[in-house]
């Protein structure tokens, strides 16, 4: 199952790796995915469009007021 987690804080960061030590495909979101890479060895990183967009499930782990506009995004492609 692809999974896509969007942030890569303490909540999502620690949910991705837990996840991909489960054995699923995981990608994480992040502002900062090419400064992170060190952080999520074997985790695909990309933004959290990119993230949303492999996810069959999607972890949402932003903070509270994102600054991000992906949902609407992700939203639009999901249906096609």
């Amino acid at each position: 199952m692809r999974i896509g987690v969007l942030g890569s804080g303490q909540v999502g960061g620690g949910i991705a790796r837990k996840l991909a030590a489960l054995g699923y495909d995981v990608m994480v979101g992040s502002r900062g995915a090419t400064r992170k890479a060190d952080e999520f060895p074997g985790i695909k990183l990309g933004t959290t469009t990119e993230a949303a967009k492999h996810g069959e499930w999607v972890v949402n782990a932003l903070p509270a007021r994102p600054r991000c506009a992906c949902s609407a995004s992700a939203r639009s492609t999901a249906k096609s």
